[in-house]
């Protein structure tokens, strides 16, 4: 039986997920004494069972990326751990100390990184991207606010290499980062990024073919769910995507029609956009056939 993570291991997965006790407090509506003794013990070691109902409880794991078990980190979603810039030093420590008890051995670890194109004045932007897939468990986390010396600390604390580079524009970045802050990122996405894979069609060609061909974002979400529904018969290909992962996408494409996140500028080298579920290019096919091509 899997070992249940400590009061400690808990409140230090909410600061690494750029959560403190008064931001649980507004997001949870959990008085604080009841969050003391289900993250800290709180005064006389303060029973959490005996202070939050069994809902409130999975509420405050399922907020912080903890399964209900709570023995390890959730694997259903992508999730975003916030590494605030005047705290590294903190932050690197929380993670060292546990470490061995949210994640497997160091063989386990794929990292990589998603960097901004070089502007004229500062430095990129970055994210580190860390997969585990220690027991099938698949945890997938994204890591902001990292510094290039603190990149490179992380590579360091896990003993691995970036098995890939992204870069990516301003506004694609930008998106990505609000996917997966709005637990809207889907894992295909996020394996999208960790491999690193070049894509022949931007979204904002998307945007451009459903404007020519007379396509409604209703009917590119029906032609994804067509394709997930023949995925699924067939038993040689692997699972298809929860539906909730292509309602999400709904908000995705309704956003670009509305020219909400589109992409920008010309991809060149390693140059990626954030893939999806369903690819741009299958968007590219989907309109295609519709338009009697």
């Amino acid at each position: 039986m899997a070992k249940k993570l400590s009061r400690q291991h808990l409140k230090d997965v909410a600061f690494l997920r750029g959560l403190s006790m008064e931001a649980l407090v507004s997001r949870t509506g959990v008085p604080m004494a009841s969050l003391m003794a289900m993250m800290t013990g709180g005064d006389n070691e303060k029973d959490p069972r005996l202070l939050l109902s069994q809902d409130t409880y999975g509420r405050i794991l399922h907020l912080i990326g903890v399964n209900a078990d709570n023995t390890a980190l959730a694997p259903k979603e992508v999730r975003l751990w916030k590494c605030p810039a005047k705290q590294q030093t903190e932050w690197r420590t929380t993670l060292s100390s546990i470490k061995k008890a949210l994640f497997g051995g160091n063989e386990s670890i794929v990292m990589a990184e998603v960097l901004t194109r070089r502007r004229m004045l500062g430095r990129p932007r970055r994210l580190v991207l860390l997969h585990d897939s220690r027991d099938d468990a698949q945890v997938d986390i994204v890591i902001s606010g990292v510094s290039d010396g603190f990149a490179e600390e992380l590579r360091g604390l896990f003993q691995t290499s970036f098995a890939h580079s992204t870069v990516m524009s301003d506004k694609d970045f930008d998106m990505f980062l609000t996917l997966v802050d709005n637990n809207a990122c889907s894992h295909a996405q996020f394996r999208g990024m960790l491999g690193g894979g070049t894509l022949r069609y931007s979204w904002t060609d998307v945007q451009a073919a459903a404007k020519e061909f007379n396509l409604q974002p209703d009917d590119l979400i029906a032609m994804i769910s067509d394709r997930v529904e023949a995925a699924k018969a067939l038993p040689s290909r692997e699972p298809a995507a929860p539906v909730t992962e292509t309602t999400k996408l709904a908000l995705v494409v309704d956003s670009q029609q509305q020219g909400g996140m589109g992409q920008s500028g010309d991809r060149t080298g390693s140059d990626v956009s954030p893939a999806s579920v369903i690819p741009p290019d299958h968007y590219m096919a989907f309109a295609q056939r519709a338009a009697g091509m």
